[in-house]
């Protein structure tokens, strides 16, 4: 969640940006980028931004694709329904489900006797980027959402090349002089 960067009084814990790696993406007129979209998008800017809002700035700052990784939560629910269905099949009767890398790390570290439990299910994040290198495998993936633990997630991950925070997102986008609020008026 991030909090440990904040608590720590030494300042020893910190997380990798790729927003210089990202804006060489998008400055390369012969590379196309996604941006992948977590579902807590829509609500992340204040009410008067709107998601097309936030949709048009990432095309405005060059992203060739926009998706709502909420595409991606919805074949997990399939898959994950199916896999449960396979272990009550099996004879187990419980499987937990979480999309949190933080959540997996925690039983993988702390209570390994619980892994067996464990949907093997990936994250809308990875379905999603695995939808876009099935469609175009020459296409760049750019993860946008709100937590720094997915960024440890996509190392393992070769579909998604690079994971920004919505704090990251910010940045760039006021970098690029654009007023999110104005955006449906045509302004920067």
């Amino acid at each position: 969640c991030g909090s440990c960067i904040v608590a720590c009084p030494f300042g020893a814990i910190d997380y990798i940006s790729y927003i210089v790696q990202v804006l060489k993406l998008l400055k390369d007129e012969n590379q196309e980028v996604a941006a992948l979209l977590a579902p807590s998008f829509t609500g992340q800017f204040g009410v008067r931004v709107q998601p097309e809002m936030v949709k048009k700035a990432l095309k405005e700052i060059g992203f060739s694709n926009v998706l709502e990784v909420a595409y991606g939560a919805d074949k997990v629910v399939e898959e994950e329904s199916e896999e449960f269905l396979e272990r009550m099949e099996e004879g187990k009767d419980v499987m937990t489900t979480s999309c949190c890398p933080g959540f997996k790390t925690l039983i993988e570290e702390h209570y390994p006797e619980l892994n067996d439990y464990v949907s093997t299910t990936v994250s809308p994040m990875i379905k999603t980027a695995d939808y876009i290198k099935e469609n175009n495998a020459e296409m760049k993936t750019v993860f946008i959402g709100p937590c720094i633990a997915k960024k440890s997630e996509a190392v393992n991950y070769k579909n998604i090349d690079y994971v920004l925070t919505f704090e990251e997102l910010v940045s760039i986008i006021v970098g690029f002089g654009i007023n999110l609020e104005n955006m449906n008026d045509g302004e920067k």
